[in-house]
C-alpha cells in the first residue's frame, strides 16, 4: 500500500494548476489584457500571413482574435487541469474509465465555477456562466487526450512485451 505522502505527490500537478489559474484570475482587467497581448499579436500576425490581409486594431476581426486567444487559454488551462485530475484520481483511488473521466470532469467544472465566482471580486473582471461552459469543453478535451495518451502508452508497452 502506498503511503499518504506518495499519493499526495500525485495531486501536485493539479494543485499547481489550480494555484496558477487562481493567480491569473486575481489579475485585474488591465493585467489580464497585458498578459494575453503578446499571444493576440502572434495570432493576428499568423492570421495576416494566412489571409494576406492586414487586421485593423479597431476592427471586429481584432475583437474576434482577442476572444479566440482568451477562450483558447481558458480551454487549455482546464484541459491540463482535468488531465492532471485524471492522473491523480487513477493513482490515488484506482479509478479507471468512465469513473475517472466523470470525476475529473466534475472536479474541473466545480473549480471553474469557483474561479468564475472569484472573478466577480476582481476589478474589471466578471464571472460568466459561458466561461464555465468553455472551461468544461476544455476539460473534456483534456480528458480525451489523457485517455488517448494512456492507450498509446499501453499499446507501445504491449508491443515491446511481444518482441
Amino acid at each position: 500500500m502506498e503511503s499518504f505522502r506518495k499519493k499526495a505527490v500525485y495531486w501536485l500537478p493539479a494543485v499547481a494548476l489550480m494555484i496558477a489559474i487562481f493567480v491569473f484570475s486575481a489579475m485585474d482587467a488591465n493585467e489580464s489584457d497585458d498578459m494575453s497581448g503578446p499571444f493576440v499579436t502572434l495570432f493576428v500576425h499568423v492570421l495576416e500571413l494566412v489571409t494576406g490581409r492586414q487586421v485593423d486594431l479597431g476592427s471586429p476581426v481584432m475583437g474576434a482574435c482577442v476572444f479566440v486567444v482568451r477562450k483558447s487559454a481558458h480551454m487549455t488551462e482546464y484541459a491540463m487541469l482535468a488531465a492532471s485530475f485524471c492522473f491523480a484520481l487513477g493513482r490515488t483511488f484506482s479509478l479507471r474509465g468512465v469513473a475517472m473521466g466523470a470525476g475529473a470532469l466534475g472536479l474541473a467544472v466545480l473549480y471553474a465555477a469557483t474561479d468564475e465566482f472569484h472573478q466577480t471580486f476582481v476589478p474589471g473582471r466578471a464571472g460568466m456562466l459561458t466561461d464555465i461552459g468553455i472551461d468544461a469543453i476544455g476539460a473534456l478535451a483534456g480528458i480525451c487526450v489523457f485517455f488517448l495518451v494512456c492507450r498509446i502508452i499501453r499499446r507501445c508497452g504491449n508491443r515491446k512485451g511481444k518482441k
